[in-house]
């Protein structure tokens, strides 16, 4: 999603001082109301999620009892899983109904144009024949980078 903590809807009153750059001076020492969250707000993070996981449950998913973060909807033979991690996952058996539900998100949701996953939980993912294939050797690589042992020999 694009700036996911912007589009989060508060739910308690919050105000802040004019932002440099913006002070109406007319009015300068008013202060605003926000009605979204904002980057730095400590509320912003609960807001976010509390706007996505209910925009889910009403279209038809339902959360993992065993991972909050987990959302999984199933129609027929299609399962879609819905994974919030930094970058949000979307997984399921059919392009189809991935696809659809992406639009479904950007009625609600302003989001990034979606491409493949080749990070998942900071190690590679790659497609595999039988669904897909995790491997550390990116970050054994990045942590050989910063231990500058790189050029070692094996």
């Amino acid at each position: 999603m694009n700036d996911a903590f912007l589009q989060g809807v508060l739910t308690e009153t919050v105000y802040m001082k004019q932002p440099m750059g913006f002070i109406n001076l007319a009015r300068p020492n008013h202060t605003c109301k926000l009605h979204r969250s904002i980057y730095g707000l400590k509320q912003a993070l609960q807001a976010w999620f509390s706007h996505l996981s209910s925009y889910q449950v009403t279209i038809g998913f339902v959360g993992s009892k065993s991972d909050t973060s987990l959302f999984k909807r199933r129609v027929e033979t299609d399962l879609l899983l819905v994974l919030i991690y930094v970058d949000d996952i979307i997984k399921g058996n059919d392009l189809r109904a991935v696809t659809h539900l992406i639009h479904e998100l950007g009625w609600e949701f302003s989001l990034k144009k979606p491409w493949p996953t080749a990070l998942f939980l900071g190690r590679g993912m790659s497609p595999y024949t039988l669904g897909h294939f995790l491997s550390q050797q990116k970050y054994i690589r990045d942590l050989l980078l910063w231990l500058k042992m790189d050029d070692v020999k094996p």
